[in-house]
C-alpha cells in the first residue's frame, strides 16, 4: 500500500552509502548545507526575531490590547523551529541550545514547576525590562514555557500579563539571540559549514562525506519516529477512552498538527533538494519507479496529515480524527519498512545500516 511511502528522507541517508553514489557525496553534502541547512536556520532566526517584536509590543500596549498579532508570531515561530529542529548536530548543540529552545517532552513537569517558582519568586518585575533567562533551567528558556505565558484559546491559566510579560520578553529575547548565534556558527568563514566541508577530505569534525551526511540526515530518522511515537501515539493512547490529549505537543496553542505538518513538509524538502538531492540520485541509479513510488509517498503522508481537521488534542477524542491519525502514524512508520525492503537493497546499502533508525 502506497502509504508506506513515507520513508522518503530516510532515503537521503541511503544514497550516502552507496558505493557507486560516493563521488557525489560532496556535492550532496554541501548542498543540503546551503540550500536547507543554512536557510532553514536563517527563516527561524527572522522569525524568532519577529516574535520577540511582538510579545515586546504587546506587552508595552495597554492591558487590553489584541494578543492576535502575538500569538500568530509565536505560531509561525515555532513552526519555523520545528521545519529545521532536525538537523541536530553543530551550532545548536552549543550550550545546550537545543533544548533551551524546546525543552520537550518533559515527562516530569519539569517546565511547569520551573515556571511556577520564577513567577512566584521576584514581586518586583518590570513591564518594561525583560527578565535575563540565560541562567535560568533550560526548561523554562523555550517555546513550552513561552506558550504558558500566552493567552490563547487553549492556555485558559496564562498569568496576568503583568507578571508573565517580564518572562515572556526574556524568553523571546532569548529565542532571538540564540537563533541568530546558531545561524552565525554555520556561516562564518570559520563555521561549521567550513568545518564540514573539511570532512570530505578527512580533516574536519567527520572522516568522510559518507558519515557527514548520514550525522546531519540521523535527526530525519529521529524526527520521523517521534512524529509517530511521540507527537501522535502518546496523545492518542491505546483506545479512546485512554486518550491524552495534555500530552500532546503544544496543546496549549492548540499547534500540535501544524507542527507535524511543518515538519513532514521539512523532510520533503531535505529529500528533493530543489530537485538535486535523494530523488535525482535514485533517478541516475536507475530507480525511476523506486524514485516514483517516493514521490508519490510524500505527496500521500502530507495529504493525510493535511486532511486532518481541528487541534489534535481534541481530535484523540473524536472517533472519525482518530481513525485518521492511527492512518498517519502507520504512514510514516512504514517508512523504515521501506527503507528495509526496497531502498536500502536497492541502493546496494550494507547489511546493518538498519540500526541507524532504532530497530
Amino acid at each position: 500500500m502506497h502509504r508506506v511511502i513515507r520513508f522518503s528522507v530516510v532515503a537521503v541517508l541511503l544514497v550516502f552509502h552507496v558505493p557507486h553514489a560516493r563521488a557525489d557525496n560532496a556535492n550532496l553534502l554541501i548542498r543540503l548545507i546551503d540550500h536547507h541547512v543554512i536557510p532553514g536556520y536563517e527563516g527561524f532566526a527572522v522569525a524568532s526575531r519577529l516574535l520577540d517584536d511582538e510579545v515586546t509590543s504587546w506587552c508595552l500596549a495597554s492591558r487590553s490590547s489584541d494578543p492576535d498579532a502575538m500569538i500568530a508570531a509565536f505560531k509561525a515561530a515555532y513552526a519555523d523551529w520545528a521545519r529545521i529542529a532536525h538537523i541536530d548536530v553543530g551550532p545548536v548543540r552549543y550550550l545546550d541550545r537545543r533544548f533551551r529552545i524546546q525543552f520537550w517532552p518533559d515527562p516530569r513537569g519539569l517546565t511547569g514547576r520551573e515556571l511556577q517558582l520564577l513567577l512566584n519568586t521576584d514581586t518586583t518585575f518590570s513591564d518594561i525590562l525583560p527578565l535575563d533567562m540565560t541562567d535560568a533551567s533550560v526548561a523554562v528558556q523555550g517555546f513550552p514555557a513561552l506558550e504558558r505565558l500566552l493567552p490563547s484559546p487553549g492556555n485558559t491559566d496564562a498569568p496576568p500579563k503583568r507578571t508573565s510579560c517580564p518572562i515572556a520578553r526574556g524568553i523571546t529575547q532569548n529565542l532571538a539571540s540564540m537563533s541568530s548565534d546558531i545561524v552565525l556558527d554555520w556561516s562564518r568563514p570559520d563555521g561549521f559549514r567550513y568545518a564540514i566541508e573539511r570532512s570530505i577530505d578527512g580533516t574536519g569534525p567527520f572522516d568522510s562525506a559518507d558519515s557527514a551526511l548520514s550525522r546531519l540526515m540521523t535527526g530525519v530518522l529521529a524526527g520521523l519516529q517521534s512524529i509517530s511515537d511521540l507527537q501522535i501515539s502518546r496523545p492518542l493512547g491505546e483506545t479512546l477512552a485512554k486518550a491524552r490529549p495534555e500530552k500532546a505537543e503544544a496543546w496549549r496553542s492548540q499547534v500540535s498538527l501544524d507542527l507535524i505538518r511543518a515538519r513532514l513538509g521539512a523532510y520533503a524538502d531535505a529529500y528533493a533538494l530543489g530537485g538535486q538531492g535523494l530523488d535525482e540520485a535514485l533517478r541516475r541509479a536507475e530507480q525511476t519507479e523506486l524514485a516514483d513510488l517516493m514521490q508519490r509517498a510524500f505527496a500521500q503522508t502530507r495529504a493525510t496529515a493535511d486532511g486532518i481537521d481541528g487541534p489534535l488534542s481534541a481530535g484523540v477524542r473524536d472517533p472519525r480524527v482518530r481513525d485518521q491519525l492511527e492512518t498517519l502514524v502507520v504512514e510514516v512508520r512504514a517508512v523504515r519498512a521501506l527503507l528495509a525492503t526496497r531502498v536500502a537493497p536497492a541502493l546496494g546499502v550494507p547489511a546493518g545500516f538498519n540500526s541507524l533508525d532504532g530497530d
